[in-house]
């Protein structure tokens, strides 16, 4: 199962592993591209099936699947905790869960919005958006409207913790955090009052966990 399929990008990756059946779920249904992704996918001999649900709220059997896949989707849920146990109780025993996730909140352009820096660690909320909108390019949608969970690193693992065993962990730094750091010491002693030097440079996290 893909968790936040959109128009399933993610697909080809399943594929090149063998998987023969993908299972997509999302709260959008993405519609055009999911179909042209679906027919080139079965041409292939991979069969697809799309539902419309909420992670927190898989309408799937217990212990029906192999693998649930996540890519740049665990920074926008909200209910990690359902979320979490949902994709524990449909996994096999010796079922996987694998995904990627950031921009973390706490580092450079967090909120998806690079321009931003990290405005969003440094202004309040209204002003944030305010700032987004100036940007324009629609991820002020997703701030007004909460779909940032914005947890730190650590936040991520103590939650995969209460459902799984992380068989695999990897953490990739913030390039542009680093280059920020020296460019604005001043600011980012700021920052240091209250977020750590590596959750502001923590960028990115892939996990592989097992069902606990």
């Amino acid at each position: 199962m893909i968790l936040g399929v959109g128009a399933a990008a993610e697909a080809d990756l399943l594929t090149e592993v063998g998987v023969e059946h993908i299972v997509g779920t999302d709260l959008e249904t993405h519609t055009t591209k999911w179909r042209t992704q679906r027919a080139r996918l079965a041409g292939q001999g991979v069969a697809t099936t799309f539902t419309l649900m909420d992670g927190a709220q898989l309408g799937l059997a217990e212990n029906s699947l192999d693998l649930v896949f996540s890519q740049s989707v665990l920074e926008h849920v909200v209910d990690m905790g359902s979320m979490l146990s949902e994709a524990r109780r449909v996994l096999r025993p010796d079922g996987l869960f694998v995904a990627w996730f950031g921009p973390i909140w706490t580092t450079f352009g967090g909120p998806h919005v690079t321009e931003l820096a990290y405005d969003h660690l440094l202004v309040d909320d209204r002003e944030l958006c305010a700032r987004a909108r100036r940007v324009g390019d629609g991820w002020e949608h997703w701030l007004e409207n909460g779909l940032f969970n914005r947890f730190a690193y650590q936040q991520y693992l103590d939650a995969f913790a209460e459902h799984f065993d992380i068989e695999w962990l990897a953490v990739a730094g913030s390039g542009d955090g680093a280059a920020y750091r020296d460019e604005h010491p001043a600011v980012w002693e700021r920052l240091l009052e209250n977020y750590t030097e590596f959750d502001l440079l923590t960028r990115l996290v892939g996990v592989v966990a097992k069902p606990r």
